[in-house]
């Protein structure tokens, strides 16, 4: 609540309403005061408590929001590998799987702010190939899709690939 330094008085909300419309369309703190009838300091006050407010809405929602659709990636990777796990490994259902496994968690680390994964299909083979600005990819699912080295062994990282 914004106090009225002039008459001692709490502003009502529908002042405070108006404080914020008036502050939107850049009217200053002082001519607000004076077309309320209060200091420019209850101005200033009511202004800022409004603003955090509605950052900390913001920023809530937000958070809100990353999560379920993080949750809802999660559930498209979980019925991609179950189906992949269905079908043949080379056949193009496998491959439009992995698509979709592969871009949920590219959304999933844009979400996250962390690095994303493309899949390359040249031919039979399928592999994956990180894009290392950030952090390297060490999803041991993906992994397992990565062709072996000429040794037999699957890299441990998508570095390594």
């Amino acid at each position: 609540m914004g106090y009225c330094m002039a008459r001692g008085q709490v502003l009502r909300d529908d002042q405070r309403e108006l404080i914020w419309r008036l502050y939107l369309r850049h009217v200053s703190h002082a001519v607000i005061a004076r077309q309320i009838g209060c200091s420019r300091q209850a101005v200033t006050r009511t202004v800022g408590r409004i603003r955090k407010d509605l950052a900390e809405d913001r920023l809530q929602n937000f958070e809100e929001q990353r999560s379920v659709a993080l949750a809802e990636y999660d559930e498209v990777k979980r019925e991609a590998w179950k189906r992949l796990a269905e079908c043949k490994a080379s056949s193009h259902a496998a491959v439009g799987y992995l698509g979709q496994i592969v871009s949920s968690r590219q959304q999933q680390d844009r979400l996250l702010g962390l690095e994303t994964i493309q899949v390359d299909h040249r031919g039979a083979g399928l592999v994956a190939i990180a894009h290392l600005v950030k952090q390297p990819v060490t999803d041991p699912e993906l992994l397992a899709l990565l062709p072996a080295t000429g040794d037999g062994h699957r890299p441990r990282s998508v570095i390594d690939a």
